[in-house]
């Protein structure tokens, strides 16, 4: 089984937990403090920016009206690539039995006169569509395509982590209303080193990041911009072994964290990567007794205990043993 590796917020949320501000450290404890002050990462300092932001918004707006739903479109700008299903059912159980608690927040869509982009609140709307309530309760607001990147991105983080590679695209993104990545990096609240990670997708072959667009969580940033800089030492041989290593990443059969590694190897040695999986199935009374499965690193055999008899174990070991002699 593989395991999942941590996302961009997850990182930065385990990182600044017990960090505080300046301003609740008591002056009893500014003794022999480092020259430094012990504040958390910019990130923080930026989701309360945006909350910020998002409530003078709502308050400056004009009372709520009713939206026709149709009428909407998403912000432009959401890297979100998927609505867990669960939180979704839940939403629409709420909003079917107590109504809408808090209207979105719309912007008038540039040169389409009574049409809208939402700024905040795509849950809610999208719940309101799989209801099939025409109307929507928002609240219209004036907002630049600068501002409605940032927010998107940062509202994500804050409420519901994304997947690096969701991350990423949005900071493709943004990186165009930017004069440079540290200047983005600055404004969304993460260090140089983290937007260098996460704008190393775009260095991967075009498959993967098709593959990534329907299933943005196969590959977290570090593993990224490992297979990228690996990749980018010699494209051509890569493009022998890349893909034969992703088929086996997508079915679970090779780490993400150890596929940079295994194509260096291929490349280095040349070694031909087999994109053979299944070789047959044995079958004991009617039911699967193991499987014998082939793939670039590996020959495994592999059966269920409760068909192995004493003497089949013997035969079995007697037979290894004849291919592997003990030295």
């Amino acid at each position: 089984m593989v395991t999942r590796k941590p996302n961009v917020r997850e990182r930065i949320m385990g990182q600044t937990k017990d960090l505080r501000s300046t301003s609740d450290v008591p002056d009893s404890e500014i003794e022999n403090v480092p020259f430094r002050p012990r504040t958390a990462p910019g990130t923080m300092q930026a989701l309360a920016n945006a909350e910020r932001r998002i409530a003078e918004l709502q308050s400056q707006a004009d009372k709520s009206s009713k939206v026709l739903v149709e009428k909407i479109y998403a912000n432009p700008w959401q890297p979100r690539r998927q609505f867990a299903p669960a939180v979704m059912d839940e939403l629409v159980a709420s909003i079917r039995e107590n109504g809408l608690l808090q209207p979105i927040l719309l912007r008038p869509v540039p040169d389409q006169p009574g049409s809208y982009q939402i700024v905040a609140g795509e849950r809610r709307w999208r719940a309101h569509k799989m209801l099939g309530i025409e109307h929507i309760e928002a609240k219209i607001v004036s907002l630049s395509d600068s501002d409605m990147a940032i927010h998107a991105m940062i509202e994500n983080l804050h409420r519901e982590g994304l997947t690096d590679y969701e991350v990423a695209r949005q900071i493709t993104r943004i990186l165009n209303e930017f004069p440079s990545q540290s200047a983005a990096a600055e404004k969304i609240g993460i260090s140089k080193s983290q937007m260098s990670r996460l704008v190393s997708y775009q260095k991967l072959p075009a498959f993967i990041l098709t593959d990534l667009d329907q299933r943005p969580d196969l590959l977290g940033a570090n593993a990224a911009q490992a297979v990228a800089t690996a990749y980018a030492q010699n494209p051509e041989a890569s493009d022998k072994h890349i893909e034969g290593l992703w088929i086996m990443l997508k079915q679970g059969e090779v780490d993400q964290a150890k596929l940079a590694p295994l194509l260096l190897d291929r490349v280095n040695r040349k070694v031909p990567v087999s994109t053979r999986r299944h070789v047959k199935t044995y079958y004991a009374a009617g039911t699967k007794a193991g499987d014998l499965r082939r793939d670039a690193s590996n020959f495994i055999i592999r059966l269920k205990t409760t068909v192995l008899t004493e003497e089949k174990e013997k035969q079995i070991n007697e037979f290894l043993d004849t291919l592997f002699p003990s030295p």
